[in-house]
């Protein structure tokens, strides 16, 4: 089994801060082992979901896409009031050990393509530590020009312009003469990120797999019998089946080969006269399997980050869906978006983290008390 050391981890990372993205005006947030963000429909959970996901997108050469796929960079940007002369930018900003790291981005104004709703980088920064200063930033880009930190400490011009709608962590590739970039594209394209897995009769999910060792579940489920599969080989097989158990109290939940060779997973009910198979279970079914899939993942991820993984639930999983959340905590870092006051409670109680409350107020995402910027941990 591939675990961890028991314990939880120290947080990986300290500080997100973000700046101009849809309903985050300015928020601030220091994420503890698990961080539970709880409010209503409608209060910006999701964006916040959607913020640290573009930080993930921008290392792995998809941050133009990721703003394309939410109808171009001008849905992207803050909509409410803004003070005289202030630019429509958006700032992502995170320290995660040992680095810190800021992207400025906004619209280029430019009138000589049709590409004109990609995102411009306006700047990039990266540098050593919490407070930047000139002796320790190793990375300082403005538009498409860059500066390097060499070995020796100097400053060095990349001899190449970048492409502006995309970071700097995706286009110097080069391992050897940049490692401190390698390290960072590498900490955040490891991030995870499900949400919203598809449960309808065609979802991905559903479908038979191929057989492939599959120790990371797709985020939208297309490899969950061989994920599944994988568990039972590499993994807790354990908690697998204790949380099935809880699913399916009268029932024996299986993984195994299919007429013609693929794998699939099914259900068997002493009352009933045949298995269920993988399209006959219901939606909140479905999606509690995959959740258990992710989260009992045999190669955890430095951060995980679940967006309202209580959605078609039934009430009587969620204390078991925590039980799951607390227990993966030993192995990575989680952020958790719910509007399930049961579930920020129940995780309140498994793992000591004060669930922190949001709310939308005039269109801007506030932490409920904490004052102008956000969350701030004592």
């Amino acid at each position: 089994m591939s675990e961890r050391e028991s314990g939880p981890p120290s947080p990986h990372v300290r500080e997100f801060r973000f700046r101009g993205y849809r309903s985050l005006r300015d928020l601030h947030l220091q994420p503890g082992p698990v961080t539970v963000l709880v409010g209503e429909n409608g209060c910006g959970k999701t964006n916040i979901y959607r913020a640290i996901e573009r930080l993930a997108q921008s290392a792995r050469g998809e941050f133009a896409r990721s703003f394309a796929d939410e109808g171009g960079l001008s849905s992207a940007l803050w909509a409410g009031g803004r003070r005289n002369h202030e630019v429509k930018l958006i700032s992502l900003v995170v320290r995660a050990e040992p680095f810190s790291y800021e992207l400025t981005c906004g619209l280029s104004g430019r009138r000589d393509t049709v590409f004109d709703l990609d995102p411009e980088v306006a700047s990039e920064r990266v540098w050593i530590g919490d407070v930047r200063r000139a002796s320790n930033t190793l990375v300082e880009r403005d538009k498409s020009v860059v500066q390097v930190m060499s070995e020796d400490g100097h400053v060095e011009p990349h001899p190449v312009s970048l492409r502006r709608e995309e970071s700097v962590l995706s286009q110097l590739r080069d391992a050897d003469r940049y490692p401190e970039l390698a390290q960072l594209r590498e900490m955040f394209a490891g991030w995870r990120f499900y949400h919203s897995f598809r449960s309808d009769r065609d979802a991905p999910a559903r479908h038979p797999n191929t057989p492939c060792r599959t120790p990371v579940l797709a985020d939208d489920g297309r490899d969950l019998s061989n994920a599944i599969a994988t568990i039972f080989e590499d993994g807790d097989a354990d908690r697998f089946r204790k949380a099935m158990a809880t699913l399916f109290p009268k029932g024996t939940f299986g993984v195994g080969r299919l007429p013609g060779g693929d794998l699939g997973y099914q259900v068997t009910i002493p009352d009933l006269k045949r298995p269920l198979g993988m399209r006959e279970l219901s939606d909140g079914e479905l999606r509690f399997i995959c959740l258990v899939a992710a989260l009992l993942t045999p190669e955890p991820p430095r951060l995980l980050v679940l967006n309202e993984p209580e959605t078609s639930l039934h009430p009587r999983l969620i204390p078991e869906l925590a039980e799951l959340i607390a227990h993966a905590t030993e192995r990575s870092q989680l952020i958790v978006t719910t509007h399930s006051h049961e579930l920020a409670n129940r995780l309140r109680e498994l793992t000591g983290e004060e669930p922190i409350p949001l709310a939308l107020e005039n269109g801007e995402t506030r932490v409920v008390g904490a004052g102008l910027i956000g969350h701030r941990r004592d």
